[in-house]
């Protein structure tokens, strides 16, 4: 029996899904009220995405579901954010069907070292309000303000192919910078980098790592 393909997009208005999607659409809009003003609207933003994308996978799932009952076969392609689908179907056909999600990435994550499937501080919070609803405070403020950050280094343009995977490797490294920074340190980075090009951004952002490394 062969497989049946099903792009996510077949199953209502696709959702969009850019680098750093909640911290970019907010970056100038906040730009003068500072981290914290940019913080409180980056989770507001995060949990009016994740609302809009949990009921999305809620009506894929049910979509999916009928063609799920002919037996066939199918391979559902969908973002990592649409991680809720999965779970979707997981609890309504997972007793009578096998239900695997597949990271068709996992074998470059794994080859950069890189977290939690190299997904964006942005992304992780509205990942956690799809699938929790509600976040501890101190854990997304923080989140939230790794993605401002984020959002001033990571690559905006195409990369040239120097190697296979030029965004998954350009992520992690971003990832890996921001993850080390509490809020305080983010603060104090946000002044500095706001408005900067993304190169100079991205050397403040190694220089102050590195500097609390030697302190630690």
């Amino acid at each position: 029996m062969g497989w049946s393909v099903l792009s996510i997009e077949a199953y209502g208005k696709g959702h969009q899904e850019p680098h750093y999607r909640s911290a970019h659409y907010l970056l100038f809009s906040e730009h003068e009220r500072g981290l914290s003003g940019g913080v409180d609207s980056v989770k507001a933003f995060a949990q009016k995405d994740a609302h809009r994308i949990r009921m999305r996978d809620y009506m894929r799932a049910k979509a999916i579901m009928g063609l799920a009952a002919t037996g066939e076969r199918l391979f559902v392609e969908a973002g990592y954010i649409h991680y809720g689908l999965y779970r979707f179907l997981t609890k309504q056909i997972g007793q009578h069907m096998r239900v695997q999600p597949i990271f068709l990435l996992q074998s470059v994550v794994d080859t950069l070292q890189a977290k939690r499937r190299n997904i964006g501080p942005g992304d992780v919070l509205t990942l956690l309000y799809v699938l929790h609803n509600s976040v501890p405070a101190d854990r997304a403020d923080l989140l939230a303000a790794r993605s401002l950050i984020a959002v001033q280094m990571v690559a905006k343009e195409e990369l040239p192919p120097d190697n296979s995977f030029p965004h998954c490797e350009d992520d992690a490294l971003v990832n890996a910078l921001v993850t080390s920074l509490d809020y305080e340190r983010c603060r104090q980075l946000y002044q500095r980098i706001r408005g900067v090009p993304r190169s100079v951004a991205l050397q403040y952002a190694m220089q102050s790592v590195d500097a609390e490394k030697g302190r630690a």
